[in-house]
């Protein structure tokens, strides 16, 4: 009978969270939890149960443990996209040059998407629309050529980039958050420090789509 508890249990904690983790039919197993430095996935049996590495460790995939943030060698929290999927919420990423594409996340990597000819990305509906309610607009960030880090959109607070060796990727901060350029991620309006309000937004222009410059 307890046995039958615990297994009941830990399907219960796995169900909670609808990541899809490649856990071995039998046995146990470790995997490194889809977004997060700091927790980890224990595989138990085919079922996956979260679980949070002790404060200030982060998760290492090289030997399976919680080490010190520095030897752990993490970066799933610097990711344009998270390393596995969660069917319940999609990860969709514009694209900043061109407003008729955008990226739809498949373990781990942006795979691209054309809208139909004439509509452009919405990266806060996501949905391609009509370009008068996507209000897509061009920026301009430049990556370095190596390194995966975070930069903020110039003008607006509540975007900001991934950029993943040399190539760059929108993103929008979840709810009502703003992009802190201090801290390097997404906080409370009144906690985070904008580009915004150090400056004024630069002139933009709506890039073309490639369907218009062949009419």
């Amino acid at each position: 009978m307890l046995k039958y508890i615990l297994v009941l249990a830990l399907a219960t904690l796995a169900y909670a969270d609808t990541t899809m983790y490649p856990c071995p039919s039998y046995g146990l197993a470790r995997l490194p939890h889809a977004s997060s430095c700091a927790h980890y996935v224990q595989c138990v049996s085919g079922v996956a149960v979260i679980r949070e590495c002790a404060p200030g460790f982060y998760f290492s995939m090289d030997v399976g443990e919680c080490k010190h943030p520095y030897l752990a060698n993490c970066d799933l929290q610097e990711r344009a996209c998270p390393l596995f999927n969660d069917p319940q919420n999609l990860v969709y990423l514009p694209d900043e040059h061109r407003c008729d594409l955008y990226y739809l996340c498949y373990f781990g990597d942006p795979i691209q998407h054309n809208c139909f000819d004439g509509l452009h990305w919405d990266p806060v509906n996501h949905q391609c629309t009509y370009p008068s309610l996507a209000n897509c607009q061009a920026v301009n960030v430049t990556c370095n050529p190596e390194g995966i880090y975070t930069v903020p959109h110039p003008f607006l607070c509540d975007r900001f980039f991934h950029c993943v060796n040399g190539e760059r990727f929108a993103d929008v901060c979840p709810g009502n958050l703003y992009y802190d350029v201090t801290r390097m991620g997404c906080y409370h309006p009144d906690q985070a420090i904008c580009v915004y309000w150090e400056q004024e937004p630069p002139t933009t222009a709506y890039p073309t789509p490639i369907a218009d410059e062949q009419n």
